[in-house]
């Protein structure tokens, strides 16, 4: 097994491993130490059924079931959602628009996801360049490079998240918001605005443009200036990888260290397929 990183803050490519079920403890093992040392990791050109996407992904954690409409899930797999353009009889067969904005999954609950593992079956392309990118941020990296006064600033204090946030920078379309019914009714969350990684004990800023409401417990105007300064130095361009999406790729990013945005540069009749599975993971400290 190789890993190759990046030339940004987060990112690797790992080479020399086919996904499956059946990788030895020692290759997951370094799966897991790449995935710690580097936030986002991916490997080209494999080829993952149903089976093995969900049995791979259960190694590295419980399963989070997604609470969506049924028409975004792959059909007798309930762990498995499709992400996707694609509308077929007039009804889209997966996550419209999904992760079009700048976020960490699930952030608005109380125990958010660690991981999510995605595989890419259709991606578009015109003109010999391939569309539909992901753009990927280290929250870690964000709080190592913060100056001393804002840490001081947001030591201890806590963000308000929540999933209809009147402050989001990007609003769903009417046809991409159904799919998402249920997590309509999640109240707000409140987590650390520096979060420790479970893992590693690595501090990282937890707050994101799509979610974070503002800092609890704090009046509006400050919060925002807070939150708005935050989110602009997690994204800074130099700190940010854009991964450009392959057929056959198979990528996983740890939530509690990244944010993630999904680039919106094709449009139908592109077609833009890829499969995920999340991991289920521990409330943030």
């Amino acid at each position: 097994m190789q890993v190759v990183p990046t030339n940004k803050p987060l990112g690797a490519e790992i080479r020399g491993i086919k996904i499956s079920s059946d990788l030895s403890e020692q290759e997951l093992a370094g799966i897991r130490q790449a995935l710690d040392d580097h936030s986002v990791v991916f490997f080209r050109d494999q080829e993952l059924d149903e089976a093995t996407h969900v049995a791979f992904s259960k190694r590295l954690g419980s399963l989070r079931v997604p609470r969506l409409n049924s028409k975004a899930l792959v059909p007798g797999w309930p762990d498995l959602t499709v992400l996707s353009n694609i509308i077929e009889n007039g009804e889209p067969i997966g996550l419209l628009e999904a992760g079009q904005y700048w976020h960490s999954d699930n952030c608005f609950k109380q125990v958010p996801n660690s991981y999510a593992l995605l595989y890419a079956q259709e991606i578009p392309q015109q003109h010999g360049k391939m569309l539909g990118g992901t753009m990927f941020a280290s929250a870690l990296h964000a709080y190592e490079t913060l100056d001393g006064e804002m840490r001081q600033r947001i030591a201890g204090r806590k963000s308000r998240n929540n999933f209809q946030n009147p402050f989001r920078r990007k609003a769903l379309s009417a046809d991409a918001a159904k799919i998402y019914w249920e997590e309509k009714q999640e109240p707000d969350s409140v987590h650390p605005i520096v979060r420790t990684h479970p893992r590693t004990g690595r501090k990282g800023l937890y707050v994101n443009e799509t979610y974070t409401v503002g800092v609890d417990a704090m009046e509006q105007a400050q919060s925002r200036e807070i939150i708005d300064f935050l989110c602009n130095h997690i994204t800074r361009p130099e700190a940010i990888y854009t991964h450009e999406w392959h057929v056959g790729d198979f990528l996983i990013w740890d939530d509690c260290a990244s944010q993630h945005n999904a680039i919106a540069d094709y449009q139908l009749p592109l077609r833009r397929k890829l499969r995920r599975t999340t991991v289920q993971g521990t409330t943030p400290f």
